[in-house]
């Protein structure tokens, strides 16, 4: 599975289809990476398509942090390690 290492070494799991340009999808509270699967697959002939799981969803890390949506966004903005 791939996963992206945060800053403070939370595990983000992502999945990646296609190519092109980028379009990122992203799940709602209390979700995942699986109610994304069929929109991407709509899009993958065309586009780059990236989804990942928040933390503490599915199979993301749990996390220790507040869980708000500030916290759950601020992970687009930072930079990141791919393990």
């Amino acid at each position: 599975m791939p996963y992206i290492a945060m800053k403070d070494n939370t595990k983000i799991y992502y999945e990646e289809r296609g190519e092109g340009q980028t379009v990122l999808f992203l799940h709602g509270l209390s979700s995942s990476h699986f109610e994304l699967r069929p929109f991407m697959k709509n899009f993958e002939g065309e586009y780059h398509c990236v989804c990942y799981d928040h933390r503490g969803h599915a199979a993301s890390e749990r996390t220790h942090k507040h869980m708000n949506i500030h916290t759950l966004g601020s992970g687009l903005a930072r930079n990141h390690r791919v393990s």
